[in-house]
């Protein structure tokens, strides 16, 4: 009967020491979240990075057994991470409630792993294009029915239908459209042409365009003036600032000349003048006889014969 008793009095004291610490643990944990959510829940996530680490972080780098070294640093922090803004001590906090909040921390996350970040996808982008390449935009100070021809990334080409001829050359990349900035435009212009008659038989005659054919992947137009037709293509030179002028005539009778002289007495732009002077540009031909780049051809020499323009 007394040996009952005994064993009844040590269940007792077992339940009333668990009842106990159940009692603590649950005080502490609730201590420990209120103190949580008051000092720590702003910059600390539950399983992913805020503003500083996560709960799941500091439990795997603070567990049960490093409890001091959790004290230690939720005192002292410093500054571990470059990438983010350095956390204020704790140490006002007293040991006994970051140890509660310790608590809190590893009974939180006791089932939890860090939540990896999504993917971050890079906004789409249309591939780039592969020069050369044209087309019909709207270009100032040229007519309505101009081409762009873009044979680098420095240098397009505005090829006017209207003449048959290069008006000018400007960066590739250079936001080049709009009225509303056509003075900033006319800084960007790299090269122009000056003459009104680029070709000597031209005349009165009116340029007829006759449309274009594709050799590889650049046009090559096709125009009348007169009893001439004339083909021309235009390429990339020997660096990504030239381009090649590359004629076929037929119909010339007899010694003809091309105008390839630039503005020599532009002023700047807000004085009024339509041009922006590229002092450095060079000429280069590969018939005929160019004199203050002005080239004279003979009728066989017209029947085929390249351009260089060097910017």
């Amino acid at each position: 009967m007394n040996f009952n008793n005994e064993i009844r009095f040590g269940y007792r004291v077992i339940l009333l020491t668990c009842l106990s610490l159940f009692s603590f643990l649950t005080f502490a944990n609730a201590n420990g979240q209120k103190a949580f959510k008051a000092n720590c829940q702003a910059c600390h996530m539950v399983d992913r990075f805020g503003t500083g680490p996560s709960m799941v972080y500091m439990r795997d780098h603070y567990p049960l057994a490093k409890r001091d070294a959790f004290l230690a640093w939720a005192k002292n922090p410093g500054k571990k991470n470059p990438d983010t803004i350095q956390m204020p001590p704790m140490a006002h906090l007293g040991d006994q409630t970051l140890t509660d909040i310790h608590e809190h921390i590893l009974f939180i996350t006791r089932h939890l792993k860090e939540r990896q970040p999504k993917p971050r996808f890079k906004p789409y982008r249309a591939p780039a294009k592969k020069f050369p390449y044209f087309k019909r935009k709207y270009l100032p100070f040229t007519s309505p029915a101009s081409i762009a021809i873009s044979l680098s990334k420095d240098i397009t080409l505005a090829w006017d239908t209207t003449i048959g001829r290069v008006r000018y050359a400007y960066p590739t990349y250079a936001p080049f459209h709009g009225e509303k900035d056509l003075e900033s435009n006319r800084d960007k212009v790299m090269y122009w042409e000056a003459a009104t008659d680029f070709f000597s038989f031209q005349q009165d005659d009116a340029v007829e365009f006759l449309g274009y054919d594709m050799v590889g992947q650049q046009p090559e137009f096709i125009y009348q003036i007169g009893s001439v037709q004339i083909r021309e293509r235009l390429s990339l030179g020997d660096s990504s600032k030239s381009f090649v002028r590359h004629y076929q005539m037929s119909g010339v009778k007899q010694s003809i000349s091309l105008n390839f002289q630039q503005p020599a007495n532009a002023v700047s732009s807000n004085q009024g003048s339509s041009y922006a002077v590229n002092k450095k540009a060079k000429i280069k031909v590969s018939k005929g006889s160019l004199t203050n780049n002005i080239l004279t051809l003979s009728p066989q020499q017209a029947k085929q014969f390249t351009v260089e323009v060097s910017l």
